[in-house]
């Protein structure tokens, strides 16, 4: 809760305030006075309605000071204190405070906040109470004006709140003065210790009657401050405004030195002291621990599951079931979302596969149009760029490997190699001299720079039942060369075949021919 609304019922006005929680600290965003249509200690729709209406972005948690509440204090076992649960200290607590209350204990709700130790084994216990009835009241009343009542304070308990929260872990005496009473209030480390109240009935600052009122009681506070043996403690006053001001300065000079006046400010910067009861209020219900001595319905949640502890079993089996529930619907859940992953992961699979085998198809297809392109290259430069001169040298050459070439040596292949003007020759022979015969022949052209033998191998032919001599159709005569590289158009009728058994020797060669016009310096192949 960061922010709440409290109203104090008074026989004439009712005070309310907003006070809201701050980083560091409490304050009074809107407060106001509106005079009462009604009678008595209950507050009527009408009366709050004109409250909200009148504050702006109004809280919807509202506390409520009313003077139906009744506080008396009661003295209990400090064991009895510690070991008794919440819920049941609170119904102690009710049936001890039953010979001091005006109203049936059974019919009434309760807060109680403990005070200070009185002896060695008795504590002190401050129990406020309110009608059950009056509280449903009040209840109904916020509930027309789209209101939640939190709690519902005495004003005993809330005139000092303000003060001990300022004066923390100090000890004081307060003194707040108003025109219906006098109430002082002892509170040392932050519990209250005494609470009196002197009734009076002070007139407004033009009116003497006030101050002789005063007058005539202050031999009673002194045997009240006498009696208590705190004399020599420190004094807060606070006084209402419309009061006479000697009133607050005759205190100021009967506790010279040691008095001090409270002052409360409001965001705008104005001192409200009729507003000290509001304010202490909100800080009790704002502060966690000074809330017990407010007076609610709400049951204890402890209390509430022990009186329903039949239904624990059937609670924990539906616990179960719902959880086994859940379980199942969300595994089934994830199976679906895996099921559904998988499928996309198998199409996206798929997608990359089809995407490596089309990649690998277009890079091949890549590599045949570029060594189809290096050739076309070849050929065209081949075609454009060599002169007439060298197309004169290519007729010669091959014109000569022609002439050259001995009956039993077959040419193979005849590639041009990187450097120009160099050429691969490669061929077969049965003869071994016949591919020296081809060289020799071709140095002997003038425009032959040289030819090189790179190798010569040789390989056996033994071919058994394999080997056939040919009767050709013309009845010419074959050359061994021609007998060994057959074609079947040449062969007759198969059961004109003769089979031979032969072994025969046949010399693969390679040549590097270069033409005369290599540039010099450059590198033989």
């Amino acid at each position: 809760m960061l922010s709440v609304l409290v109203v104090e019922i008074d026989e004439q006005v009712l005070r309310a305030a907003v006070v809201k929680r701050r980083v560091r600290g409490f304050s009074i965003s809107e407060y106001l006075t509106v005079e009462r249509t009604e009678i008595g200690d209950y507050l009527s729709a009408a009366e709050l309605s004109a409250i909200i209406t009148r504050i702006g972005k109004c809280p919807k948690d509202v506390v409520l000071i009313s003077p139906a509440t009744n506080m008396v204090e009661i003295s209990m076992d400090k064991k009895r204190l510690k070991k008794l649960r919440p819920y049941q200290l609170k119904e102690a607590i009710r049936w001890e405070a039953e010979p001091y209350v005006t109203i049936p204990v059974v019919e009434s709700l309760i807060g109680y906040e403990p005070g200070v130790e009185t002896d060695e084994s008795q504590r002190q216990v401050w129990v406020s109470m309110l009608g059950a009835e009056d509280y449903q009241a009040y209840k109904e009343v916020c509930k027309e004006c789209d209101l939640k009542l939190k709690k519902v304070y005495p004003v005993d308990a809330c005139f000092p709140a303000g003060v001990m929260y300022a004066e923390r872990e100090k000890e004081f005496t307060f003194l707040n003065i108003n025109k219906d009473a006098i109430k002082i209030a002892h509170v040392n480390k932050g519990q209250i210790s005494n609470i009196v109240t002197f009734p009076v009935d002070l007139a407004i600052s033009q009116d003497s009657k006030g101050y002789s009122e005063i007058m005539e009681i202050e031999l009673s506070i002194d045997e009240f401050i006498e009696d208590l043996k705190f004399s020599e403690q420190r004094f807060i006053i606070s006084c209402s405004k419309e009061l006479d001001p000697r009133s607050i300065q005759h205190f100021e000079n009967k506790f010279k030195g040691r008095a001090e006046v409270f002052q409360m400010q409001a965001e705008s910067g104005e001192n409200i002291p009729e507003f000290v009861a509001i304010v202490g209020a909100a800080l009790r219900e704002l502060h966690i621990k000074r809330r017990t001595i407010g007076v609610d319905d709400r049951i204890d949640l402890y209390k509430l599951f022990k009186d329903r502890i039949h239904i624990f079993p059937i609670a924990v089996m539906l616990v179960f079931i719902a959880f086994f529930l859940i379980h199942y619907l969300f595994i089934g859940y994830q199976t679906k979302q895996a099921v559904a992953r998988r499928e996309t992961l198998n199409l996206e699979r798929d997608n990359i596969k089809s995407s490596i085998d089309r990649y690998a198809g277009l890079r091949k297809e890549t590599e045949d149009l570029r060594k189809s392109k290096e050739e076309i290259s070849n050929k065209i430069n081949f075609l454009t760029n060599d002169s007439r001169e060298r197309k004169q040298e290519l007729e010669y050459f091959f014109t000569a490997l022609h002439s050259y070439s001995p009956l039993d040596l077959k040419l193979l292949e005849i590639n041009p190699l990187q450097i120009e003007g160099a050429w691969e020759i490669k061929g077969a022979s049965f003869d071994p001299t016949a591919v020296y015969t081809l060289l020799l022949k071709l140095q002997g052209e003038s425009w032959c720079n040289y030819v090189k033998v790179l190798g010569i191998l040789r390989e056996e032919k033994k071919e058994e039942n394999t080997k056939k001599t040919i009767i050709p159709k013309n009845n010419t005569p074959k050359t061994d060369w021609e007998e060994l590289f057959f074609f079947e158009e040449d062969f007759l009728e198969e059961d004109n075949f003769q089979e031979v058994v032969e072994i025969r020797d046949v010399y693969f060669f390679q040549l590097v021919f270069m033409f005369e016009s290599m540039e010099e310096g450059t590198e033989e192949p």
